[in-house]
């Protein structure tokens, strides 16, 4: 197992070049983009303006109301659930204090200077990354300083959230390790301060200095220094123990410790929405090509003891990312805010590769995909560009519809994007064309014909299931059964099958031949085909062009559909109830003429209208 060598002269010259030309780049982003907040970025700038104000992050209840205006005047807003009161009656914020702290003398010179707050934590985001890149550039050099920073860290510079703060002192702590150890303990562990899971780094940090480097044990420098590092990674604990008496407020808002399944550890590494692996896949590319080459032609510079810290941090930190309730957050456009943390775990990697790939066609090809990748990365994590959390990414979109078996993400991610909203997971839920399904207890969203097939562990109450569409037979499904239940609360869907009615539905369906209509209601919202429903609940459809059913649950006095057909169609009106035929119904003649359809009040579960051409539309 190796080390690596001592900084050299020109290693130095390479940091401080290439600390100003990152700068100088960061500026230029920052000049054609617009500094606003995201996420919880209105509470760290209320922390903040709360330090500047009275010289304290907590707050007593007069000051919290003079802050809300204050906010308010700048089109900021304090959520009700950003405090907590203390046991000293004071209230204190969510999140800690330390990037608002250190951002206020940013912030207080912009405010002076008449400047918008947030440009106060845009100064400070961007002297803590051109730092953090020239010292990793001196670890690293040039191209894979700029691989990992000219990345999806860019979006965040001019936000004021701590992104910039963790990314840039994970990646120090990473470049130091192997000569300041105890500069690299102290970097992780001011992250702690601000983000507890970090301070896993300290002791695991501590202990292989010590083990890799026996005489530290002895020297009184090391030793005061593990006790200061120490010390700063318990001040957010002894803080919040003795204003709230809880370890960390964050306990106030997560779910409580637990085991995660491996789908919920997998997530920030592969989710086709807010994984590594699909935002930032030349990454992943540059790193296994690396790591190959050094297995093959300098095994022994590969497992450095600097490596075996990025691993256990690797392997651990997912398991604290998955003790968050709200995995798929905004503040981002896209990709987790908890997956840049890795990122900075590959210094140690590149470190060992840095003499290996000194020449050859071999490093040609890797410096050619750090271009590629950087251009990419300043295309889609552009400062400017919006956040984006509510819609899948094509990737996912295309799997979900194409290759439904292949992602099962996590229940929140998936329903969160189809329904477009955050407000809570919407139950069940579908793509637009039903190809992938979210159960819950076995209960279908309408227009998705229910599938007889349905195991018995997916029908228990709360159960959670994800119905795969099968290629063959026509209309089937496979099904996977996630590990845990919905999460309560949840919102139910207010189209839901009734449980009388799915074998019904499913048959009528079935007959109709529903995978290959080509339009469905879930697919098309502000359809032209139902232009109205009046006096009935929920209403879905299948259409394609010689065929149309539409279901109008708990239909009343005065129910009625305005549609517009592609053709004309006759057909019947069925009451889902029993099964029985209403009427016949004939749509008038012409494409464009609206038929307003009297549905009868038969009340709930509701009807069924099956039409179909006599003809087929005539396309060409």
């Amino acid at each position: 197992m190796t080390d690596i060598a001592p900084y050299r002269d020109d290693d130095r010259r390479t940091a401080a070049r290439f600390a100003f030309a990152f700068a100088g780049f960061a500026i230029l982003l920052v000049a054609t983009s617009t500094p606003r907040t995201v996420g919880d970025g209105d509470e760290y700038v209320g922390m903040s303006m709360a330090i500047i104000g009275h010289g304290s992050p907590a707050s007593t209840s007069e000051q919290i109301d003079a802050l809300r205006e204050q906010l308010a005047r700048r089109d900021l807003r304090l959520s009700p659930d950003a405090v907590h009161e203390g046991r000293d009656g004071r209230f204190y914020y969510r999140h800690f204090w330390l990037y608002s702290a250190l951002a206020s003398p940013f912030v207080l010179v912009t405010s002076v200077a008449g400047l918008d707050p947030l440009y106060g934590f845009t100064i400070l985001n961007l002297v803590l990354l051109s730092v953090a890149a020239g010292i990793v550039a001196a670890r690293i050099g040039s191209h894979f300083t700029a691989l990992l920073f000219i990345g999806p860290i860019l979006w965040w510079i001019d936000k004021a959230h701590p992104e910039a703060f963790v990314f840039a002192l994970l990646a120090v702590g990473f470049a130091f390790f192997d000569q300041r150890p105890v500069l690299a303990l102290l970097s992780w562990a001011v992250v702690a301060v601000q983000y507890p899971p970090v301070a896993i780094l300290v002791p695991i940090g501590g202990g292989v200095a010590a083990w890799r480097k026996p005489e530290l044990r002895k020297e009184t420098g090391f030793l005061a220094g593990i006790g200061v590092v120490v010390l700063v990674a318990l001040v957010h604990p002894v803080y919040s123990l003795w204003g709230l008496g809880v370890v960390s407020p964050l306990v106030f808002w997560g779910r409580g410790p637990a085991v995660p399944t491996f789908a919920e550890w997998w997530t920030v590494y592969g989710d086709l929405n807010i994984g590594l692996l699909v935002n930032f896949p030349l990454f992943i590319v540059v790193a296994a090509l690396v790591a190959v080459r050094l297995a093959r032609r300098r095994p022994l510079e590969l497992p450095t003891t600097t490596s075996l810290i990025a691993i256990a941090a690797a392997l651990a930190f997912p398991v604290a990312f998955a003790q968050t309730v709200n995995v798929n957050h905004g503040g981002t456009p896209g990709i987790s805010r908890y997956t840049l943390w890795l990122i900075p775990l590959a210094v140690p990697l590149f470190a060992a590769a840095r003499s290996a790939l000194a020449s050859g066609r071999h490093r040609n090809v890797v410096h050619g995909l750090i271009v590629v990748s950087a251009v990419w990365c300043l295309v889609y994590f552009h400062p400017r560009r919006a956040e984006s959390y509510k819609y899948p990414t094509w990737i996912a979109e295309t799997v979900w519809t194409k290759a439904p078996r292949l992602s099962n993400p996590l229940p929140e991610i998936f329903a969160e994007r189809l329904a477009h909203s955050d407000r809570g997971l919407l139950l069940p839920i579908s793509t637009p064309m039903c190809e992938k399904v979210l159960l819950i207890g076995g209960r279908w969203p309408p227009p998705c014909a229910p599938s007889s097939d349905i195991p018995r562990a997916c029908v228990e109450p709360d159960a959670l299931c994800y119905a795969n569409q099968r290629r063959s037979p026509p209309g089937a499904y496979r099904f996977r059964i996630l590990s845990r239940p919905a999460p309560r609360p949840y919102a139910e869907n207010v189209a839901i099958w009734p449980t009388a009615t799915e074998e019904r539905v499913a048959r009528l369906l079935s007959e109709l031949r529903w995978w290959e209509m080509a339009d469905s209601s879930a697919r098309l919202a502000d359809s032209s085909v139902l232009r109205a429903a009046q006096r009935v609940g929920w209403t879905a459809w299948w259409l394609s062009d010689d065929r149309f059913v539409v279901f109008a649950s708990a239909p009343s006095e005065g129910g009625n559909l305005t549609l517009r057909l592609p053709q004309p169609m006759t057909g019947t009106i069925i009451a889902l109830g029993n099964g029985a035929t209403i009427r016949q119904v004939t749509s008038p003649a012409g494409t464009d003429t609206l038929w307003n359809l009297r549905i009868p009040p038969v009340g709930p579960p509701g009807v069924a209208v099956v039409l179909r051409a006599d003809e087929p539309l005539d396309r060409r």
